[in-house]
């Protein structure tokens, strides 16, 4: 991507500001306007964004992308986990989160690994080819089947 050094560490300064900030900032909206139109939101632009990447080359570019990959990221997530504890019961609570922690750190390993065969054996821009399928097929399922709870567990 024709980086330097010191230009991607600029950049990994700015997506970690840039995702702490919409964190801050999302957070509260989801809680008061509903969750699932920023659950939507991020997994629809998130496979979008990771499209995008493929194509950049440039410090200025990549930054774009890289920040609106984050942004996309960090506007669903604190949804994502509110949405997770709106349908689990209080006595399930951490059971429940750890088994998602788990279930989502296998998933980034194998994924991880399989990025490394598909650059291997297809190119650099195969994972995100691949992870944006992957993402918008999840997206067409959210969209089509998950509800905001009707009733949230206390």
């Amino acid at each position: 991507m024709k980086l330097s050094s010191s230009q991607w560490g600029f950049i990994t300064s700015l997506v970690l500001l840039a995702h702490c900030a919409t964190l801050i900032l999302v957070a509260g909206p989801s809680d008061e306007g509903g969750r699932l139109k920023y659950v939507l939101a991020s997994m629809i632009s998130w496979s979008v964004t990771y499209l995008l990447y493929i194509y950049t080359d440039g410090f200025l570019a990549v930054m774009v992308v890289r920040i609106a990959i984050t942004l996309s990221a960090a506007v669903g997530h604190p949804s994502w986990s509110a949405l997770f504890v709106d349908f689990c019961p209080r006595e399930h609570r951490g059971r429940f989160n750890a088994l998602t922690t788990v279930i989502w750190s296998m998933l980034y390993g194998c994924g991880n690994y399989l990025g490394g065969v598909l650059v291997q054996n297809h190119g650099v821009g195969a994972p995100f080819r691949v992870a944006a399928a992957f993402m918008t097929v999840g997206a067409v399922i959210a969209v089509l089947t998950l509800k905001e709870p009707e009733k949230r567990e206390e």
